[in-house]
């Protein structure tokens, strides 16, 4: 399992791991357009992907300048 997230994601991550073989973190803050997300999760073979985010950060509202306006890129 990954989860994808925020400050929001450190209180979830510990009950995850109390019933979860492994767990894994990833924090996109400092990766630029050249990490593709989609491409790490199928290469790692993960089955499954939580994403946790404040409400206000995802899509950060379609202001196009903000640079969490394209955060994911799932694309393939």
């Amino acid at each position: 399992m990954i989860h994808l997230g925020d400050s929001y994601d450190n209180v979830i991550q510990p009950y995850l791991s109390l019933g979860i073989h492994q767990v894994d973190s990833l924090i996109l803050r400092d990766s630029d357009n050249s990490f593709g997300v989609r491409k790490y999760i199928v290469e790692n073979g993960y089955d499954t992907v939580i994403v946790v985010y404040a409400q206000f950060m995802v899509g950060a509202h379609d202001n196009e300048e903000s640079e969490n306006y394209r955060m994911f890129s799932f694309e393939k």
